[in-house]
């Protein structure tokens, strides 16, 4: 399968991407194509790994691309925005683990309840740095970012969020 072919048989999901980031239809078709053009760019780094991380690359090159706020034609985007869900629920007022599970499709009083257990447990047990990590990362930031703006090193920000994982896994398990 040619490159071309691979990345044509790849747009439905790139809809999918595109369309999780914003409604508007002609910013939906930018971002399908820039993510088609960053796929093609990058095939020859890509093409050997897991389709999750090929997806996860075009979903954060689809996110700094509103960052930037313009695409490949270069017209400038005004208005975009790319809102984190912490700032999403502060403006509308409204609790994270509520809003989260209403967008799953999960209304269920007992399901925002567990999700509402399991954030306070995982915080509970993180130590300070490892919230703000964390909390950077809900936010859509990158760790190379994370590490920049922390002033710290990549890998200590990927030591600190393998740390966050492990955390996570022996609260769910619990």
């Amino acid at each position: 399968m040619t490159p071309l072919q691979s990345v044509e048989s790849a747009r439905p999901r790139l809809y999918d991407l595109a369309a999780r980031l914003t409604s508007d239809r002609d910013l939906r078709e930018d971002l399908v194509s820039e993510m088609t053009l960053f796929l093609l760019e990058k095939w020859d780094e890509l093409r050997d790994k897991p389709d999750a991380f090929i997806f996860q690359a075009c979903y954060r090159h689809a996110i700094d691309v509103l960052r930037r706020g313009k695409s490949i034609d270069s017209k400038q985007r005004s208005g975009v925005v790319v809102e984190s869900l912490c700032d999403l629920c502060e403006r509308l007022g409204v609790d994270e683990c509520v809003f989260a599970c209403s967008i799953n499709g999960e209304d269920d009083p007992e399901a925002i309840f567990s999700a509402r257990c399991l954030m306070r447990e995982l915080l509970e047990r993180l130590t300070p740095v490892q919230r703000e990590v964390l909390l950077m990362l809900i936010e859509g930031y990158r760790p190379a970012e994370i590490a920049l703006k922390r002033g710290v090193s990549k890998a200590t920000v990927s030591k600190c969020i393998r740390s966050i994982q492990r955390t996570l896994k022996a609260v769910l398990r619990s």
